[in-house]
Parts: C-alpha cells; structure tokens; sequence
C-alpha cells in the first residue's frame, strides 16, 4: 500500500532498495537467506541507493521518507556515505523541512 502523499514510483523504490538491504544485512552477518547476495544486487543496490539520493521530493511527505530511509540504510548495514551524499540528500530536503 503506497502511503498518502508518496508517489507510487518512490514508494516502489524505497521498498525495493528495503528487501535488498535485508539480504544485504543477512550476507553480512553470514546468516541463510532466501536470495543469495550477488554481484548483480549489488549493482543494483547500488543504482537505487543513487536513485534515492537524487530523488527531487514533492513534499514533505517524501522529504522525511528519503532521510529516513538514508538513516535506516546507514544504521543496516553499517555503510558511510561519501562527502557529497549527505549534503545532496540535505539540499533536496531541507525545502520541506525548514519551519
């Protein structure tokens, strides 16, 4: 169900980057999964971690969403952000979150 607010195409993308973290998370930890971690999801991580941080949001809405979901990933899998991520994410967001 796509929240309120969200486009249906950011919400599919948040989702999916979500279950790729998961199996991601279970490759680190060496755990069984369902979906092997491969090179290929690994590219595709990613390109919809980029797609994410350049996603231009319409609202605040999606604004709190993308940092949420760039904290949550960062907190997952333990991965730093290079330089330039941080203050693309902020400038994208910071309309929408400026009182």
């Amino acid at each position: 169900m796509t929240p309120q607010n969200i486009r249906p195409e950011f919400a599919a993308l948040l989702s999916r980057h979500g279950e790729l973290i998961v199996v991601f998370r279970s490759a680190l930890r060496n755990e069984p999964a369902d979906v092997e971690w491969t090179d290929a999801l690994r590219v595709e991580e990613r390109q919809l971690r980029a797609r994410i941080v350049t996603w231009v949001p319409i609202n605040g809405t999606e604004a709190l969403k993308k940092l949420e979901h760039m904290a949550r990933f960062v907190a997952a899998t333990g991965i730093g952000l290079d330089r330039a991520t941080p203050d693309h994410i902020i400038h994208s967001t910071a309309f929408f979150l400026v009182s």
